[in-house]
């Protein structure tokens, strides 16, 4: 009731099922249940609401829509969907690089600097994080150092650790592009880059060490079960780095479909690789690259561009195809 009363109320549209939409002059549109007064879910410029001042709401019960006039116009709220965007109503700026969460806070990297989730009573903006200003942020990634998790965060061309208070500036390298830390030794980081990859000792004061010599962009990187090391490059295939300080190259000659802008991805004990022409895993017996139909025969019936795998809750599989998410 305060946030009704502190807001002006204005108007309202009851649905008939103990719930109640408002609109209000200075808060946005409010939703609440007449059971559990005192619980509203608030709507308001920073959720996307063309503006907070409300005159009017109304409810579409065909598609289960909310409409709402405000000082700006006419916002049509889809309120049965489960899925929320986040973007320039939100104050994140630049291409989204990677998301990571930290200490209970959600934090974006981008090519304009790094924010964080503000999560003040009735808003989901982000803040901008002064200390990176505008700089390019590549990479996130939270690990576990001495029993203690911090956040790691590469700019263009410096690694800093954050700890929920202060940020260290750790090493200087070129652009950060992945992290992996090895399973059988949580103090060794292999740092991918745009200039090759490098191991990183973390409990030494992160001293780096060039592997191989290779001078590929790293795309992404995979452990498998037998502690080998698999990466791939943005225009020379993939390649493993075994445990016994081998290096073996995956090309066409071993029928990898393409050899650019591959993605690796670790399932059920089989190295997966996301191409532009489809699905592919590496046959360890065979040495051999073949096709991949454990998630559908039908992804590889016709050359589809697989960017990425991602594993979700419950292992959950999302692919993205040609920028179209797929569950």
């Amino acid at each position: 009731w305060n946030y009704l009363l502190e807001n002006f109320a204005y108007s309202f549209f009851n649905l008939r099922n103990q719930t109640l939409i408002w609109s209000t002059i200075y808060g946005g549109v409010v939703i609440s249940e007449t059971n559990k007064w005192g619980k509203n879910y608030i709507l308001n410029d920073s959720h996307g609401i063309a503006s907070s001042q409300v005159s009017s709401v109304n409810y579409n019960f065909i598609d289960g829509t909310i409409w709402a006039t405000t000082l700006n116009g006419i916002s049509k709220i889809e309120y049965q969907s489960p899925i929320r965007m986040f973007g320039a109503n939100q104050s994140l700026k630049g291409n989204i690089q990677k998301i990571a969460r930290y200490k209970n806070k959600l934090y974006v990297a981008t090519s304009s600097g790094l924010y964080v989730q503000d999560k003040a009573p009735y808003n989901t903006s982000f803040k901008k994080i002064d200390y990176f200003r505008d700089n390019i942020i590549s990479y996130l990634k939270v690990i576990e150092i001495n029993n203690k998790e911090v956040l790691l965060i590469s700019s263009q061309n410096s690694l800093f650790e954050y700890d929920g208070k202060t940020i260290t500036k750790i090493s200087t390298q070129e652009m950060i592009t992945e992290y992996i830390l090895k399973s059988n030794n949580r103090n060794v980081l292999y740092v991918g880059t745009q200039n090759g990859l490098y191991k990183c000792n973390i409990t030494k004061g992160y001293q780096f060490e060039k592997i191989k010599d290779i001078k590929e962009y790293i795309l992404s990187i995979v452990e498998d079960s037998n502690e080998n090391l698999w990466f791939s490059t943005s225009t020379n295939g993939i390649y493993c780095y075994t445990k016994e300080d081998e290096l073996i190259h995956y090309t066409e000659k071993e029928g990898l479909p393409v050899v650019n802008d591959c993605y690796l991805f670790y399932w059920k004990g089989k190295i997966v690789v996301c191409t532009s022409k489809g699905l592919y895993y590496v046959d360890k017996k065979q040495n051999r690259i073949m096709p991949f139909d454990e998630f559908g025969k039908w992804i590889n019936e016709v050359p589809r561009n697989i960017i990425f795998c991602y594993k979700g809750y419950n292992n959950q599989i999302w692919l993205n195809i040609s920028n179209r998410l797929y569950l």
